[in-house]
């Protein structure tokens, strides 16, 4: 395998029926395009068929500018707002305006359902198909898109949505109780709370086992150690111009509120001090 070969294979995914390609830098567009005839050819010689038709394309940039296409054996392809990538939802700006939308929508749907079912369980047993089908549909992935610094108005309405489920499953529509206190009751997370907890669960498992050793050493290399409070803590960095978005960026919060020395201890022992600061 030559070293093209090489970068392709850490740029490129590929999954049962479908693949992707990321590129970045200014020259983008005639590298992918070099790439994916490179990968068309591969495949339609090994007698496999593609449909060009269904070749989707998003470009992720904060700058405003014309809807770029991409050329591939002759025909066109036009950027698209947003690209559906194993379940997520991703727009051009990265503001998961429309992964937010997709997950409101499974609540509402899993509202009705958890309205019809109260009929037939008991409380411990609504309680359990509750957590199983929330978690299952609210926080798929939430890894990737439950960010901290999430726009407010996204986390009320993921909040609101959320609340909803927990008042048909419990036959609480007009109880005078709010939203936070419903989640507390059923013994959920709110999806802000969930949405750290897993975030502080990411950056101990990069801090433990140094990998991927890419974010490990950007890390390291934002961090800033303060004698007096005893605290190591990120600093922001646009290093990759990807904003909030950037993992140092997104547990910049986290480590303020835990010491360095529980960021190196043991899973098991770091579980129950993250649940304790995030799952209040």
């Amino acid at each position: 395998v030559d070293r093209r070969q090489r970068q392709m294979c850490i740029r490129d995914r590929s999954f049962a029926d479908d693949g992707y390609s990321i590129r970045e830098g200014k020259d983008w567009k005639s590298e992918l395009e070099k790439d994916l005839d490179l990968a068309h050819g591969w495949i339609t010689s090994s007698g496999l068929v593609i449909n060009e038709s269904k070749t989707e394309f998003t470009l992720f940039s904060t700058k405003k500018t014309p809807t770029p296409s991409i050329s591939l054996k002759g025909q066109e392809i036009k950027a698209k707002d947003s690209i559906r990538v194993l379940g997520v939802q991703y727009d051009s700006k990265l503001s998961w305006c429309n992964q937010i939308e997709s997950v409101i929508q499974k609540l509402h749907r899993l509202s009705y359902t958890m309205r019809y079912l109260n009929r037939y369980f008991n409380y411990n047993e609504i309680t359990t198909v509750l957590k199983n089908q929330l978690f299952s549909s609210a926080y798929y992935n939430c890894e990737v898109w439950l960010l901290p610094t999430l726009h407010s108005s996204l986390k009320r309405r993921l909040l609101s949505a959320s609340a909803g489920v927990i008042r048909n499953a419990y036959q609480a529509v007009g109880w005078p109780i709010s939203r936070l206190d419903l989640h507390e009751m059923a013994g959920i997370p709110t999806p802000d709370q969930w949405g750290n907890y897993c975030n502080s669960r990411a950056l101990h498992k990069v801090l433990n086992f140094e990998r991927p050793s890419e974010i490990y050493n950007e890390l390291i290399n934002q961090a800033i150690h303060e004698t007096r409070s005893g605290k190591t803590y990120f600093i922001a960095s646009n290093l990759k111009k990807a904003g909030a978005n950037a993992f140092q960026n997104r547990v910049l919060f986290i480590s303020k509120r835990l010491d360095y020395v529980n960021w190196l201890q043991e899973w098991k022992y770091l579980k129950s001090t993250v649940k304790r600061e995030f799952l209040k």
